[in-house]
């Protein structure tokens, strides 16, 4: 593969039967367009689904698993022997920002995922590889309007004795990463909350100026504050009180 894509598709079949594979699926289907047949095409393909097109490559060689977190993938997988990977086309480079296109290259490789049959799943931002069931039906739900595929797409990393947790991975949708700050919170707590301010990031874009937004607890509020020109977002949970009893000393 000439470049990383964010998503690679690994296959426990021949590359010769997975063009092959793929060759039939284009043929019958009518809303795939190809430049040139997948035997021409070597190691690399531009693809049109729709109004979205992709850049396809293939190899004999799939990328190592080392330092990619698993995502329900057995233990047991079978040793991939073939890889395809996407990206959207040059034409509509950063195209991932906008919900709906990345929506469409996630839908893209679902379906390869599952006609193909697939043997696990990279996405290569998060450095995460799941089970390809698991990831088809992670997208599949978000594509009809379900919640962000976080957990297939977005990695979570604890400091601070897990009452700091950063992200991993959601840049790529929308040009920022989150920092969320517990204060006496920690563990699953900031998942869950981590969780919800990654869907509303992933779908509606970045958040560019200061905030507060209500937390989980009716409590608290979670103080959002952009740094580093925009690409990570400070989320400080703060209990009300505080926030009161502040505002009242600076007044």
């Amino acid at each position: 593969m000439t470049s990383v894509a964010p998503l690679v598709i690994l296959f426990d079949q021949p590359l010769s039967v997975l063009k092959r594979k793929f060759q039939s699926l284009v043929d019958n289907s009518s809303d795939l367009l190809i430049e040139a047949s997948v035997d021409q095409a070597h190691s690399s393909l531009k693809v049109q689904e729709g109004s979205v097109g992709f850049d396809v490559d293939w190899t004999e060689d799939p990328p190592a698993l080392s330092g990619y977190r698993p995502v329900f993938l057995a233990p047991s997988a079978p040793k991939a022997l073939s890889a395809l990977s996407i990206k959207l086309s040059a034409d509509i480079a950063g195209g991932e920002r906008v919900a709906p296109i990345a929506k469409a290259m996630l839908a893209f490789g679902a379906r390869i995922v599952r006609q193909l049959s697939a043997a696990a799943v990279m996405w290569t931002p998060g450095k995460i590889v799941s089970d390809p069931i698991f990831f088809a039906e992670n997208v599949e739900n978000y594509a009809k309007g379900e919640v962000f595929p976080v957990l297939v797409t977005v990695d979570f990393d604890y400091e601070n004795d897990e009452r700091t947790l950063r992200s991993s991975g959601l840049a790529w949708f929308s040009g920022q990463e989150i920092e969320l700050r517990g204060g006496d919170l920690h563990g699953q707590e900031l998942v869950r909350r981590a969780v919800r301010l990654v869907h509303d990031i992933g779908t509606n874009g970045a958040v560019t100026s200061p905030r507060q937004v209500p937390d989980l607890d009716p409590a608290k509020i979670i103080d959002m504050q952009p740094q580093q020109q925009g690409y990570v977002l400070i989320c400080a949970i703060h209990s009300k009180s505080d926030v009161i009893m502040q505002t009242t000393t600076v007044h």
